[in-house]
């Protein structure tokens, strides 16, 4: 391999090493899955890549870092941008009223809802949204992404 490329490489760009560590650690997404048996398996959530629990992962161990160094914080605006920089948008996209980002935003939705435990009114302010509609993503996509972050013991 040429040097110039070896060095593009170990170099990089952030997206590129973000891209390489959701495809590396693809194995994790599906052994953090547990069956109706309790053991691992390889399926994933209907509507969920394995990029897209990996990414969850990441951005649930990153808010939880984030979390404990600056506990004053906002936590639902602390979630929200986290897992927004993971989907790789950022807050203004969400809370814009673009509608190629509704999947994205109802997804985010949820994942602040899981790891923060805050209710429906909310996050629905934070979101500029009405409360209606993070019920509806939660009934939407609430089991898969609490499957996806419940490590399998």
């Amino acid at each position: 391999m040429p040097d110039y490329t070896r060095e593009f490489l170990l170099e990089g760009t952030a997206e590129m090493r973000f891209l390489h560590n959701c495809l590396a650690l693809d194995w994790i997404a599906a052994a953090r899955m547990p069956s109706l048996t309790g053991h691992p398996q390889t399926e994933r959530p209907v509507g969920f890549t394995a990029v897209e629990i990996n990414c969850l992962i990441m951005a649930e161990q990153a808010f939880r870092r984030y979390r404990i160094a600056r506990p004053w914080s906002n936590q639902i605006l602390d979630a929200m941008g986290i897992c927004a920089k993971y989907y790789g948008v950022t807050r203004t996209v969400l809370l814009s009223d673009r509608s190629d980002v509704v999947e994205v935003r109802q997804k985010v939705m949820v994942f602040v809802r899981v790891v923060t435990g805050k209710n429906f009114h909310e996050i629905g302010d934070k979101f500029e949204r009405s409360h209606s509609v993070v019920i509806h993503a939660c009934k939407k996509y609430e089991r898969a992404i609490r499957t996806a972050l419940t490590p399998v013991e």
